[in-house]
C-alpha cells in the first residue's frame, strides 16, 4: 500500500473529528441562546451575540453545500440565502461589538456587511418566486387550467 493510501483513514477521520466539532459547536450555541431565552443562563449581550453568529454562519454553510451535496438545481437560491445569513452575522457581530476584526467592527466595517446581508435578501426573492412557479407547474392538473395548486 502506498503512502497516500495509508493516509486517508487518518484524513477522514481528521475530517470526521472537524465536522464533529463544528457540530458540538452551533449545538452549544443553539442550547445557550435556548437557555437565555427561557431565563436559565444570564444574559451578555456579547456571548449572545457570538452565539447568533455562530448560528447564522453554520446556516450560511449549510445553504452554501446543500446545493453539492443534494444537488440542488436552485443555485442562485441558496448562494443568496447563504449570502443573507453571512452578513446577516456579520452585522450581529459588528452592532453587538463582538471582536471579529478591527475593519468588521468599525463603522466602515458595518457597509459591507449591511450590503451583504441586503443583496442576499433581494437576489433571494427572484430565486424563491421562480422557484415557486415552477413547482406550482409540475403539480396543475392537465384539463384544470382553473385549478391553482
Amino acid at each position: 500500500m502506498t503512502t497516500s493510501g495509508q493516509s486517508r483513514p487518518w484524513r477522514s477521520f481528521l475530517a470526521a473529528v472537524g465536522v464533529n466539532v463544528l457540530a458540538n459547536l452551533v449545538a452549544a450555541a443553539i442550547i445557550y441562546l435556548g437557555g437565555v431565552l427561557f431565563g436559565i443562563f444570564p444574559r451578555e449581550p456579547k456571548a449572545i451575540a457570538s452565539a447568533l453568529v455562530i448560528v447564522l454562519l453554520a446556516a450560511a454553510w449549510g445553504a452554501i453545500l446543500a446545493t453539492r451535496f443534494f444537488g440542488l438545481a436552485d443555485l442562485q437560491l441558496t448562494t443568496s440565502a447563504g449570502t443573507a445569513f453571512l452578513g446577516g452575522s456579520l452585522v450581529v457581530a459588528n452592532l453587538a461589538g463582538v471582536e471579529i476584526d478591527p475593519i468588521w467592527n468599525s463603522p466602515l466595517g458595518l457597509v459591507p456587511a449591511v450590503v451583504l446581508f441586503l443583496g442576499g435578501l433581494w437576489f433571494t426573492r427572484p430565486a424563491w418566486r421562480d422557484r415557486k412557479r415552477r413547482l406550482a407547474e409540475a403539480h396543475r392538473i392537465k384539463g384544470l387550467h382553473w385549478y391553482e395548486p
